[in-house]
């Protein structure tokens, strides 16, 4: 069971190649960029702003099968990276690549004073140029995709368990990895569980970890393992509706909050002590 724990973990990132890229994103054929979509009206600026904190570009287009790629985000034209920096006619990528095709929509580009900036349109699939200063525009980015560590990870026991630290997941993919090895997402009982917690969570990287709580309409928690509910840490007191129905443990305040299931955070399982060798 021990040598089908670490194969899975091993395995787990080329398995959550697509996860990673996250609810918005899509893998790249290449498996080295993520492309992904943000519904925030900003200005192309801004876009590129945000795309770059990522150490990333708006996107380019090739009218290769990125172009059908950002067809699926139907939610009205929105940026892309193409900009006619001068204003003379003479467009080119943010990410320095070639000008090397074009999609343009009839009477495009406008060559209208202002519209400089590349808008995708993606019920036709064409191009127009429109004013960079418009705040009515989602975008597009191109971000680098790295493997997650695939080093086996973290592992602290104590009584008759063992604390197990996954790579990134979505919830239900970190549940399925902690069945494998007989056990679930860990369940929380005590604030001497979350201390114990505490340096599996530190030593995997930080940030947020699925645990295995999961709220129904009614905001009601309950346990993957089925154990009784009888401690609770949520950060605002309760859980807030709207805001997803899986549980995570924040590594800054040891606090609960939910989240999107399908978002992907590192995660903690709960796991039969007997499947370890003693430590």
């Amino acid at each position: 069971m021990k040598l089908s724990l670490l194969f899975f973990s091993i395995l787990l990132p080329c398995l959550l190649c697509q996860q990673w890229c996250g609810s918005n994103g899509v893998l790249l054929d290449d498996d080295s960029r993520c492309l992904n979509y943000y519904n925030d009206s900003v200005t192309f600026d801004a876009a590129q702003k945000f795309c770059a904190s990522r150490k990333g570009n708006l996107t380019s287009d090739h009218g290769d099968l990125t172009n059908v790629i950002l067809a699926q985000w139907n939610n009205g034209p929105y940026w892309i990276g193409g900009r006619d920096v001068f204003n003379n006619g003479t467009w080119s990528w943010l990410d320095g690549t070639p000008f090397d095709y074009s999609q343009w929509a009839a009477g495009q580009p406008s060559n209208k004073n202002g519209d400089d900036c590349l808008l995708y349109d993606p019920l036709t699939m064409l191009w127009s140029a429109a004013d960079c200063n418009s705040k009515q525009h989602g975008y597009a980015c191109y971000t680098p995709f790295t493997l997650p560590n695939a080093q086996p990870p973290p592992v602290e026991c104590w009584g008759e368990y063992c604390y197990e630290a996954t790579n990134l997941a979505t919830w239900d993919i970190a549940e399925q990895y902690c069945l494998m090895g007989g056990g679930h997402l860990a369940s929380i009982h005590s604030k001497e569980d979350i201390r114990l917690m505490e340096p599996i969570m530190a030593s995997a990287g930080g940030g947020p970890f699925w645990i295995g709580g999961k709220v129904d309409s009614n905001l009601t928690l309950s346990w993957t393992d089925g154990s009784k509910v009888d401690f609770q840490n949520w950060e605002r007191s309760n859980p807030m509706k709207g805001y997803g129905n899986c549980v995570f443990q924040s590594t800054d305040d040891m606090q609960w909050s939910t989240y999107h299931c399908d978002q992907v955070f590192w995660a903690i399982c709960e796991l039969p002590r007997r499947n370890f060798k003693k430590k």
